[in-house]
């Protein structure tokens, strides 16, 4: 016995995959936005490396530090928003829940949902 498949709903609209999509309607959903600071705030993981420490390997290519791995996109940013170059300062790193920090000399960059986001420090404020 032959199989047939519709390819028009009963009205003669097209089906997509088989399904009717034409009933459906757009529902607007309202939510509370994450602010990524508050999810940061109680991340108790906070670790203090040096900046070369993020970049460096050993004899096989391998990085030293693995669990750096993670922030390395974001010290690259700040790298290049801070001018660092020749100079390697401490850097506290932290993460919770998918959000990464890294504060450098009381400048904090963080990283959450594909998104870089900074607090200046009071130094920098000045100036």
């Amino acid at each position: 016995m032959a199989r047939v498949n519709a390819t028009t709903n009963g009205q003669g609209l097209r089906l997509y995959g088989g399904l009717d999509l034409h009933g459906l309607k757009t529902v607007k959903v309202f939510g509370k936005r994450l602010d990524p600071w508050e999810l940061i705030k109680n991340a108790t993981n906070k670790r203090r490396f040096g900046f070369k420490d993020f970049f460096r390997e050993d004899s096989n290519g391998d990085l030293v530090y693995p669990e750096l791995a993670k922030y390395n996109l974001l010290a690259r940013h700040v790298q290049k928003e801070l001018g660092i170059k020749g100079a390697h300062p401490w850097v506290e790193v932290s993460s919770s829940g998918g959000t990464k920090l890294i504060e450098v000399n009381g400048s904090r960059f963080l990283n959450h949902a594909g998104k870089i986001y900074r607090h200046r420090s009071e130094w920098e404020n000045e100036q």
